[in-house]
């Protein structure tokens, strides 16, 4: 049978298996990613570029180890930056809700030259909605809030719609 070989750590006295005592390596690592910080960096950017998946793996995790530290960072950082964080969750919303980009947005708005694609006025304090099919999700334009909500309440029936113009054009 195999035994296992213990050795003493000549730094800090620990016992330890294998080539290097745990506590030591570490703090050599550290040292040594601090002392070479640009290439450490280089590696870890092309490294987790080929390998997403451990990223994010790896991000879960110290999260969970380091919650306290994550947390207080996070809120140090919305109250800093808000501009930033606020730009980035409107990235992030746009993308998840009506898959698009930022410079889907950008174009959409370019092409209405800024304005409703109902009514055509500018918006005042808010951005323009982006007005999407609830059946299929694709995204049909960009709406004042005034406009969508309309859309909204007739539930984006052509019918209804029909039925309000007929009603203001004096109909009964």
């Amino acid at each position: 049978m195999d035994e296992i070989i213990t050795r003493k750590c000549k730094k800090c006295g620990a016992k330890f298996s294998g080539r290097r005592c745990k506590a030591c390596k570490a703090a050599w690592w550290k040292k040594h990613c601090a002392a070479h910080r640009d290439e450490t960096n280089t590696y870890n950017r092309k490294y987790f570029a080929k390998h997403p998946d451990k990223k994010s793996t790896y991000n879960r995790k110290y999260h969970v180890k380091n919650r306290d530290k994550t947390n207080a960072y996070s809120r140090k950082y919305r109250i800093e930056y808000p501009e930033k964080v606020s730009a980035i969750q409107r990235k992030c919303k746009l993308l998840r809700e009506y898959g698009i980009t930022m410079e889907d947005y950008d174009k959409m708005f370019m092409t209405q030259h800024g304005k409703c694609a109902i009514c055509g006025s500018l918006p005042n304090s808010k951005r323009l909605s982006i007005d999407h099919d609830h059946n299929t999700g694709k995204v049909r334009g960009l709406l004042c809030v005034k406009c969508n909500s309309m859309l909204s309440y007739a539930q984006d029936d052509v019918a209804i719609l029909a039925k309000a113009q007929d009603y203001l054009n004096g109909g009964n």
